[in-house]
């Protein structure tokens, strides 16, 4: 099953990556679905962050995964999580993504920077979705706890001289990515308030900061993010509630 399924997030992946997707667009997102509310394990789950970061790149996906639906029905266990067919997909994701990093402390590189190119992704594609309906679902909150926890504990690898993550060029290359400066800093503009409701993630962040700063890499308050922001249409902001 496990191959399957694996074979399945590799076509899919391919499919967005060869620009297929707006051809098999239905087939691409209920098949993300279904993949999602399968409960995949911890070695499948780190496969679908592949298929998350090309998906991402179309507006279409990032609205589908990410519907906001209320989550009355999620029900949590030691073993299972329970849930309706209309729950809000992502939100699920996060949910079991959440219990793989509880059984696998060190998480691989390439998925810190799965995430991270996923969540800069949706600030490309769809903007809107990070000031959309933010009351109705706690998928956004969780999405940027997932991101913040990921980043941290890869700093914390990256300065474990006794860490297996690579050799020091690779560290170093890490404190320098642009993208998670990028990221870091769409946050901290877009997203800073929900970010620092949690106080474990706000100590994370702040550590982040600090750890950077250290580096001599940035300052996270001076760096200049204007050049971020992509045009949006206007109507993207149609179905906003104010």
């Amino acid at each position: 099953m496990s191959s399957f399924l694996k074979s399945t997030i590799y076509l899919l992946t391919n499919i967005c990556k060869l620009k297929g997707y707006e051809n098999l667009e239905n087939l691409v997102c209920l098949s993300t679905k279904e993949l999602i509310f399968l409960r995949p394990s911890l070695e499948t789950a780190f496969q679908l962050t592949y298929l998350l970061r090309e998906a991402s790149r179309y507006t279409s996906f990032v609205q589908f995964l990410l519907n906001k639906a209320k989550n009355d029905g999620i029900t949590k266990n030691k073993k299972v999580i329970y849930f309706n067919k209309d729950a809000c997909r992502f939100y699920i994701f996060v949910l079991i993504f959440d219990r793989c990093l509880s059984k696998k402390r060190n998480v691989p590189l390439e998925i810190c920077f799965n995430i991270l190119s996923f969540i800069y992704n949706t600030y490309k594609s769809s903007y809107f979705i990070h000031h959309q309906d933010i009351k109705e679902c706690d998928c956004l909150p969780q999405l940027y706890k997932l991101v913040i926890e990921i980043i941290h504990r890869t700093v914390e690898r990256c300065l474990d001289e006794n860490s297996n993550i690579g050799g020091k060029g690779e560290r170093v290359n890490f404190f320098e990515s642009k993208i998670i400066l990028k990221v870091l800093n769409l946050m901290t503009f877009n997203c800073y308030e929900l970010t620092a409701k949690y106080i474990t993630v706000y100590s994370q962040f702040k550590d982040i900061e600090r750890r950077f700063r250290e580096k001599g890499v940035c300052d996270l308050d001076r760096m200049n993010i204007n050049e971020e922001i992509p045009e949006i249409d206007s109507k993207n902001f149609d179905n906003i509630g104010f």
